[in-house]
Parts: structure tokens; sequence; C-alpha cells
């Protein structure tokens, strides 16, 4: 964990806490590992129950007074003041409406993705809290926190488990939405102190970044490389390699392909779980790019040349995903300040190293996706004809990795091919792309934000 020397302490029970602005993070091997620009899709919904459910079998852990929603106004529940990145406490601030001095054609919102907020709807950067609300009449502290929908039953956990514990430990009260509004909000209500509040978000914010952190990647930032130039030349490389008989089999695979249409340079991998997060992220990237990046290039396009090929292991022979090297005076730079930004809105994990700026072009996770695609077979007919099918004996002595699993030997691709030259490009503007959304007219990434660098 990078904790910051100093940050805000509050006493509870007697106890000194302190603020924990702690992010989590992927290692760059668990990146290379789970497919590079593809991650994997992680199926847990199983190990928890309807949160609904849960919620009824909790109990009051303040008093036999019962607390409803209605009792925590949504009103009450303003904006207050923002953590910054070294666990200070910021002006209180009102977020909402805010200005934009950019032109409008250095900023575009690519789709619907964003829904229906604006882009400086929300702050740039650091983390939003609610503020902590004092009700005399009643006695009691009050806050809404803001998380993921997908989030709740996390915080639930099995049977009620984790609220149960959250409402013991911290001496607060969670109050939950019905299910139906699918709100995006949980309500902390506590009699003991506002300290007892603030533990309890805590608890809250660093549960729902260790669970992000397992989530599948949804988006990502990119450099678009669909040039027609670099198009071609990529097609011809796949040529090339597809009809190379001197190459193993595991390399010259098709469905290992990156497609033509889709070929870009990642800056910084993304989970964003609703609306409000790609909001964020669209919003953080504007604020990086018009404040650090665009000083960078000094109003003149990023020359881009994609030449040579290198991959994500030490071993040749069990590669995951292999991508053309970038050479760019200033890339390098720009990539770093871009996935800073990104991590200092909380969205990514803040970087210990330069970014790994990548184009890729083969992934042995390409070939699992659209293996997935006829996922579901009618077996009726062949189950009537064949099902006491005999196949014989064999003698089992080994065990050996799935075909889905491979990885490629890229040993005599490289000695072949590893100076390959894809082109030159001119990059003015950078995007925030979508994995999960239909692709473009292009055949690109579906773009939920795009920002000009010159």
């Amino acid at each position: 964990m990078d904790f910051p020397l100093y940050v805000h302490t509050y006493e509870l029970n007697g106890r000194i806490y302190r603020r924990n602005p702690y992010r989590g993070f992927r290692s760059e091997e668990e990146a290379e590992l789970r497919g590079g620009d593809t991650a994997d899709l992680y199926a847990d919904d199983d190990e928890y129950d309807d949160f609904t459910g849960a919620v009824k079998m909790t109990h009051n852990v303040e008093s036999s007074e019962e607390v409803h929603e209605s009792e925590v106004n949504s009103s009450a529940c303003v904006w207050g003041p923002l953590l910054g990145s070294d666990g200070s406490i910021g002006e209180g601030t009102k977020v909402g409406n805010a200005s934009c001095d950019n032109d409008d054609d250095e900023k575009t919102l690519c789709s619907s993705t964003v829904g229906n907020r604006d882009v400086g709807d929300t702050a740039e950067t650091g983390r939003e809290e609610s503020a902590i609300k004092f009700d005399p009449r009643s006695k009691k502290w009050s806050t809404r926190l803001e998380i993921p929908y997908e989030m709740i039953r996390f915080v639930i956990g099995v049977k009620g488990s984790m609220k149960r514990r959250l409402e013991v430990e911290t001496d607060c009260r969670l109050i939950f939405p019905e299910r139906e509004k699918k709100a995006k909000y949980i309500d902390i209500v506590s009699t003991k102190s506002q300290e007892s509040i603030e533990r309890c978000r805590d608890r809250i914010e660093l549960m729902v970044m260790g669970t992000r952190e397992r989530s599948a990647f949804t988006h990502f930032v990119s450099l678009p490389m669909n040039h027609a130039d670099i198009q071609t030349a990529f097609t011809q490389f796949a040529e090339l390699v597809q009809n190379d008989d001197e190459l193993p089999a595991s390399c010259r695979e098709p469905a290992v392909f990156q497609e033509a249409g889709k070929l870009h340079l990642t800056v910084v991998m993304l989970s964003l779980l609703d609306e409000n997060e790609k909001t964020k992220a669209a919003n953080a990237l504007e604020a990086v790019v018009n404040n650090r990046a665009k000083k960078i290039v000094d109003g003149v396009p990023m020359e881009v040349e994609l030449r040579g090929l290198e991959y994500m292991n030490d071993d040749p022979t069990r590669v995951r995903v292999l991508y053309a090297k970038a050479y760019s005076e200033k890339l390098q730079e720009v990539a770093n300040v871009i996935a800073d930004g990104i991590g200092d809105a909380g969205l990514a994990p803040r970087r210990s190293e330069r970014v790994k700026v990548h184009c890729t072009l083969m992934n042995t996770r390409y070939a699992i996706e659209k293996g997935k695609e006829n996922d579901a077979m009618d077996v009726e007919k062949l189950m009537q004809k064949y099902g006491e099918f005999f196949f014989g004996h064999v003698s089992v002595s080994e065990i050996e990795k799935g075909k889905e699993n491979d990885a490629m030997d890229v040993e005599k691709l490289m000695q072949k091919y590893g100076e390959f030259f894809f082109g030159h490009v001119s990059v003015s503007e950078v995007h925030l792309s979508s994995r999960v959304d239909p692709k473009d007219e292009n055949g690109f990434y579906a773009c939920v934000a795009s920002f000009k660098l010159c």
C-alpha cells in the first residue's frame, strides 16, 4: 500500500484513526496474464445473495427505534470537502453545472454511453464525498455514500453478514434503497459520533476499491492507430505470418490476430461500472489533456512510428500478447501524464513506473473470446443418434493444459519479422474507448469521449 506521509486523522472510542486514501492496484504482471487488452471475466454472482433479502435479515445496532430510509433526506446530503491525493482535506465543493472554458471542437462526446449528464458535471479529480449532517432533533449523524449499483451486494455480503459486521464495528446503521429503484447509494446513520460515520465510510470505500480490482476491464484510454496505411501494413503482416509454414501453428492461428480496424495504442485500462463513472472518467481525461498533455505536444500533432515487435513475457515460446513497438518523441511523456490524471481521479492504479505503451497485434485471448460467441448448441438429434457412441480406451499418463490457455511460440517469428515496419501516424486526439459497447462504423472500439491534443 502506498500511503501518504501526512493524512487527516480522527478519534473514535478513544483511539486515533486516519483517513485512508489507499488506491488498489493491478500489477503489470497480472494484466499480462489476463491478456493485456482483453481482461478475464469473473463470474462470482452466485457467491452473494439478493441484497433485498439480505437487508431484511439485519438488525438495528443503534436502538430499538426503527430507522427508515425517509429519515435520511437526500436533500440533506450535499457534496462536501474533497480528499486530495495527499490525504489532505480541500475546500468544500458543490459539484454541479461546472463551466468549461474549452472550445467545443476540443471536446467531443462520441456516444450516448456517458448518459444524460454533461462531462463537466463532476469534479475533475479526487474523491467526491458526501457531507456528514447532524440532526439535533433526532441526535443522529448521517451521510449518503454513492457507489456503483453493482457494488451494493458486496457491502451486504452473504446473508447480510458484511452489513452486520460493519454496523457492529463502526456503531452505524446502513440503509439500502429498495432493489427496484436500482439506486447507487448507501445511507449511513449513527447515534454515536461523526467519527463513526467516517470510519464506516472508509471501510465501505476500501471494500469497493478491492472489489473493483477483481472486476473485468470495461474501458480504456487509447490513441487510435486504425489509419489506412497502418491497417494495410498490418494486413500484410498477418498474411505473411499465417502463410509462413516455418512458424509454429500456435502463432499462425487467424483467431489470435487483432482486427485491423481496432488497432490502437493502449494507455491505461479501466473498470467503469456505471454511467457516473463513465462521466467521471471522461471528465478526468478532459482535465489532464487540457491541463498537461496539451502543454507537452505544444500545438503540434505527435508523430508516431510503429516498427518492430515485442511480447509481454520473457519466454518467446509461451507468449500471450505480441505487440508493435511505438516510437515517438513525446508519446511516452503524454501517456505517463494521462495515466497519472486517471489515477489521481481514483479510476485506475497510480503507476509505479512508466506506462508500457503498446499496439497489440496478436493475443491468445482473442481466440478464446471468439470461441465463446457460439457457446450454446442444439444437441437433441445428436444425442438421439450418437448418445451411446463408443470412442475407445486410452491410457492416461500425463495432464496437459487445454488449448484455450495455450501461449504462442514466437521465437522464429521474432527472428524473421522482428523489425517489421508498420508506418507513421500523426496523433492529435485521445479517446476513452469502451470494450463492452458495439464498435463504431469504422470497426473501432465505441468512443465514450475524445479530446484533441492540439
